[in-house]
């Protein structure tokens, strides 16, 4: 049985997204994640940016659309993980504890 992690970065969309396209084509199972990446919000003057609540809100849509997509697949639901920290760390340890096949993202 293969795996795969889909990366969610700058598009978060569940439809139209090639990265998740691929994974699905290619795995059996597929992971999604999402990093909130301190090495961008650190360097915001307030986490109260409307910035940070706009993706809050997009990755509560993505994490429904994620989930209904499973299980319209048939699947127990799926859903989207939410990782804090930096990106080039939290990416291959999530894929490390997963231990998925491959890796996804779009660029």
């Amino acid at each position: 049985m293969t795996s795969a992690l889909v990366w969610f970065r700058r598009d978060l969309r569940s439809f139209d997204h090639a990265a998740l396209h691929h994974a699905l084509r290619f795995a059996d199972r597929v992971h999604c994640a999402f990093v909130l990446d301190t090495a961008i919000l650190d360097a915001l003057p307030s986490r109260a940016d409307r910035r940070v609540e706009f993706i809050h809100a997009s990755l509560l849509e993505l994490d429904a659309a994620l989930d209904a997509l499973a299980r319209a697949a048939g699947g127990a639901g799926g859903g989207l993980i939410v990782r804090h920290g930096r990106a080039e760390d939290e990416i291959p340890r999530l894929a490390c504890e997963l231990g998925v096949d491959k890796v996804f993202a779009n660029r």
